[in-house]
């Protein structure tokens, strides 16, 4: 599959999930972006992994907050021109038990899992709406099907991606 006129977004990159996916759509001939939140050194050699086989770029965001979001958008467009797949990966977990669960603790998880996908799939909505196509694949796990003890927020959050892309998918 050639496909060099295609640029896939992907929120944790870093991760052992997200990096596959990036080096794959590498190979299929998409443009990448290695979105990121903490690990700059791991993003950069990724890319220098993919610049062997397409072209790339990393941009630091954190999902969780509206405005990194918009700036990963705009900045990606910029180098790009579009985006018109968007894998969401990024994630976070917390092992422990729930009622021990704290705000801090419940902000960030949720933050990263939940919010963080559901914004970054409403801007990548904007860019493919005007394009008239897109592709968008929201990574969840099996935990937010049949729930995880000592992962119970995990397993919330993820059930509530799956949700999102139930929903969503009647609505457009």
């Amino acid at each position: 599959m050639n496909c060099k006129t295609h640029t896939a977004l992907i929120t944790g990159a870093t991760g052992g999930i997200g990096e596959a996916i990036a080096l794959r759509l590498a190979k299929d001939g998409y443009n990448i972006v290695v979105c990121y939140n903490k690990n700059h050194e791991k993003a950069e050699e990724l890319v220098k992994k993919i610049k062997t086989i397409s072209n790339a770029i990393a941009i630091q965001a954190d999902v969780s907050k509206g405005q990194d979001i918009e700036r990963l958008f705009n900045e990606s467009r910029a180098y790009f021109s579009k985006i018109d797949t968007v894998v969401t990966v990024a994630g976070v977990a917390h092992y422990g038990d729930f009622a021990s669960t704290t705000e801090e603790i419940f902000d960030n998880v949720s933050g990263i899992n939940f919010k963080g996908t559901a914004l970054t799939i409403a801007h990548a909505l904007k860019d493919m709406k005007k394009l008239s196509y897109g592709r968008i694949v929201a990574i969840s796990s099996i935990w937010g099907e049949v729930g995880a003890s000592q992962e119970v927020l995990y397993s919330a959050t993820k059930s509530a991606i799956a949700g999102l892309v139930k929903g969503l998918a009647k609505e457009t």
